[in-house]
């Protein structure tokens, strides 16, 4: 079990009773926009159903960095935290960005990849979770 103080100063707490996506990324990494985007179609579906927590995995990134993507990937609902000081990296062993970690409403991961992955490749992850 952990939590995380979101960009929006609200705490994301896993497991979160519901399947849950933490995708971890950096402000400027451009080839996390697509799953981000992804993630933001699958967030507009199945809010109330799954929790996502985009994390930024990179310590020395600005919050205006983050900030940036956000608006590039489209302001979607889900949360975005900083993890400043490598908690969630280690805690999960992420080693490169794009890395999806799925876990299912007990806590336990179902789904792990590092490479960007498509809203059906997110919909059959969250499936293993448990989602319908």
């Amino acid at each position: 079990a952990f939590s995380a103080t979101t960009v929006t100063g609200q705490i994301f707490r896993v497991p979160a009773g519901r399947p849950t996506v933490l995708y971890f990324i950096a402000g400027w990494c451009t080839t996390c926009l697509p799953e981000s985007k992804a993630l933001a179609q699958i967030d507009a579906q199945r809010h109330s159903q799954v929790a996502i927590l985009a994390v930024d995995a990179d310590p020395t990134d600005p919050l205006s960095s983050l900030q940036n993507f956000i608006q590039q990937v489209g302001n979607p609902g889900y949360a975005f935290a900083q993890d400043d000081h490598g908690a969630l990296v280690n805690a999960f062993g992420v080693t490169a960005l794009d890395a999806t970690v799925v876990i299912d409403a007990t806590g336990k991961v179902v789904y792990r990849n590092t490479t960007p992955i498509t809203v059906q490749t997110l919909d059959a992850a969250l499936a293993q979770a448990g989602l319908q």
